[in-house]
């Protein structure tokens, strides 16, 4: 049928344009009759149907081409979307082409449909969820994008502090020390006062005015201290919003992937907004933006996000101990962290050291450098958009796998290419490997996680991928680059870490089946993962109290 409908699409197309050339200067006023006529024909012959199925047509502009494509590009009609599209494109032509094209389409959408179908200007808002999580959608806009001027960080250091490249190298690998020990221990503590949201907002306000605060500082050694603490309290945040996000979500019903869109959206958007603002009024003004913007994500963060707490989060004393507990004797979930460490250290080679090395293949070119990043920020989005449903198709853990697998055609083509433009198409893996993979561990860890814990594991994995994994990828990696060459590194990447970490995915894997074997449980309340028969985990300690847990393996 798919290819029927295609062909039927194809072959008005050629009509419509072909009558257009040989009649648009005798005829033009009486075109819309035989095309009209062409169309039913078409449709007669191909779907095997009677009579004339489509009337004049009732779409008369190309807006609302756009509109039905849209939705049947959604709704994965994508003979019927190229149709409307190719028509969409002979409108530049003649008009009535494009008018015979929605003609034919509507065919396949029922008119009755088309109100409930039609594209909201909202769309874009709500990602089509419930309204209620827009705040949340907007919460993740605005913290990426004041946060992304961090990127900007070695260029300051550099050209505006004057700091040495030994210096400026210490200072980069802060974060990564702080990315191990913070986000486990704000996440502690917040799952102890049983208030993610206090936390949350103290991390910040307190990470905006350190990171402004910055600007103002001259001596290194202050330097070093003020990069530590702003970005021992900066880093909690990306997980105490994750948490945020997969609480509210797992209440109202939504996709964490859909959620976790925005924040590439905007922090690709604050990365340009960033390089116009230090071009046009100086770097230092980066600092003045992450205040700014942290305001509106506080009052974001304070007035609409919820404090969500379990129904059994008020624990007697120890109880959180328990749970921790209870945690490392989940296999599984400590076999899967090894995987976030090895994919973590193939993500910290991409961060630091890729755009190096194109810029260098390229001889000195920094065009290449805007051009990747703006494919990989691409590429991101619809994976996010559709992580959850990627997951209910394939599983957690086969997406996992192809991920990995995508680590690995990255690597190894970085390490044998020689034109360093031929690596754009290989860049649209970008989101396979950090927007779908990114994704599968939050939703996995989220849902293993014992209730009143969640803040604890988000904070664990945003340890052992940032902090372990990037701070490994930078300290060896580096290492490696300096002595041997990038494309020494980039192949014990390809060669070693990424067969290792495919081989801990096929035991997590199997860690994940036998669990569920033995004891199948359902679901968190709510939970955006949908349980399969290879999905559920078991509780690892039953006498800690319910730990109900669910991930797609």
């Amino acid at each position: 049928m798919f290819y029927r409908r295609f062909v039927a699409h194809l072959l008005l197309f050629v009509h419509q344009v072909s009558r257009w050339l040989s009649e648009v200067t005798r005829h033009k006023n009486a075109l819309d009759e035989p095309i009209l006529a062409t169309a039913n024909t078409l449709h007669e012959v191909l779907f095997r149907t009677e009579g004339s199925v489509i009337n004049a047509p009732d779409i008369a502009n190309p807006q609302m081409l756009v509109v039905i494509a849209w939705n049947l590009l959604f709704a994965k009609k994508w003979a019927r979307a190229i149709g409307i599209l190719v028509g969409l494109n002979a409108f530049f032509f003649d008009i009535r082409v494009a008018r015979t094209a929605s003609a034919l389409a509507q065919t396949y959408v029922k008119k009755d449909q088309l109100s409930t179908m039609g594209f909201r200007p909202g769309f874009l808002f709500d990602g089509g969820e419930a309204k209620e999580l827009m705040p949340l959608k907007l919460l993740y806009v605005v913290h990426y994008f004041a946060f992304s001027m961090q990127t900007y960080l070695p260029i300051y250091f550099d050209t505006t502090a004057h700091f040495s490249k030994a210096q400026i190298g210490v200072l980069l690998s802060i974060p990564c020390i702080c990315a191990i020990i913070s986000p486990p221990i704000w996440g502690a503590i917040a799952d102890g006062l049983h208030h993610q949201k206090l936390i949350h907002a103290l991390c910040l306000v307190s990470a905006a005015f350190l990171f402004f605060s910055i600007q103002f500082v001259t001596s290194f050694p202050i330097m070093c201290a003020m990069v530590f603490i702003a970005n021992f309290q900066t880093q909690p945040t990306f997980s105490l919003l994750d948490h945020a996000a997969m609480a509210w979500i797992e209440r109202a019903g939504g996709d964490y992937g859909k959620q976790r869109l925005y924040g590439a959206a905007g922090y690709g958007a604050g990365g340009y907004f960033a390089s116009v603002v230090a071009s046009s009024l100086g770097i230092a003004w980066c600092f003045n933006m992450v205040l700014l913007l942290s305001s509106i994500s506080l009052f974001l963060l304070v007035t609409y996000v919820p404090n969500f707490q379990h129904e059994a989060e008020h624990h007697e004393k120890g109880k959180l101990l328990k749970s921790l507990k209870a945690i490392m004797n989940q296999h599984d979930v400590l076999l899967l962290f090894v995987v976030v460490i090895l994919a973590g250290i193939m993500g910290g080679l991409i961060d630091n050291f890729l755009f190096l090395y194109l810029f260098n293949m390229s001889g000195n070119n920094p065009h290449i450098v805007g051009v990747v990043i703006a494919v990989e920020t691409i590429s991101e989005l619809p994976f996010f958009f559709h992580a959850n449903k990627i997951f209910e198709r394939f599983g957690t853990a086969r997406c996992i796998a192809i991920s990995l697998i995508a680590y690995g055609i990255r690597m190894i083509t970085y390490a044998y290419v020689e034109n360093p433009w031929l690596v754009l198409p290989i860049e649209t893996l970008h989101g396979l490997t950090f927007g779908l993979l990114l994704a599968a561990f939050t939703n996995y860890v989220y849902q293993a996680a014992p209730k009143g814990a969640e803040g604890t594991m988000l904070g664990v994995l945003a340890a052992v991928q940032r902090g372990v994994g990037g701070g490994l990828s930078t300290l060896v990696g580096g290492w490696v680059y300096g002595a041997l060459g990038g494309r020494t590194m980039w192949s014990i990447a390809g060669f070693i870490i990424f067969p290792l970490s495919l081989a801990c995915t096929i035991g997590f894997a199997y860690l994940a089946r036998s669990y569920t074997t033995q004891n199948p449980m359902s679901s968190k309340a709510g939970s955006s993962s949908d349980t399969t028969d290879e999905s559920s985990l078991l509780n690892a300690n039953a006498a800690y109290g319910t730990t109900d847990v669910s991930a797609q393996c």
